[in-house]
């Protein structure tokens, strides 16, 4: 028997966004044998922080779910915003040293961002 997998949460980063509503999507959104209000539900379980001030008015019923979904997407689903911050972490990767570790770490920390990018 396969593991439980956890809905993942979102902090307000938005570098983190796409990949937590895709996971979201897969586990929570797209599953017919949820209620719209359980899927609100699980939404407010997994939002943390930064990220709960929008939709902390929205009052959990089944009509919210989606308006709940739009006022996230409209605010954290933003890719040139994303890319300017990734590109941004780019420019702030300390140089490599001649040693082999120090070129491998700056190697996965530019390569992870431009994955990222794509």
């Amino acid at each position: 028997m396969l593991p439980l997998l956890e809905v993942p949460t979102f902090s307000g980063d938005f570098r983190e966004f796409n990949a937590f509503w895709s996971v979201f999507q897969a586990l929570i959104h797209i599953d017919a044998s949820l209620t719209d209000q359980e899927k609100f539900l699980f939404l407010n379980q997994a939002i943390k922080v930064e990220a709960v001030a929008s939709t902390t008015y929205v009052r959990v019923i089944a009509n919210n779910y989606c308006v709940a979904i739009n006022i996230l997407k409209k605010q954290y689903d933003r890719s040139a915003t994303i890319a300017d911050i990734l590109i941004s972490d780019i420019e702030k990767i300390p140089r490599a040293h001649d040693a082999p570790k120090s070129c491998r770490e700056t190697l996965s920390a530019i390569t992870s961002r431009i994955i990222h990018l794509e």
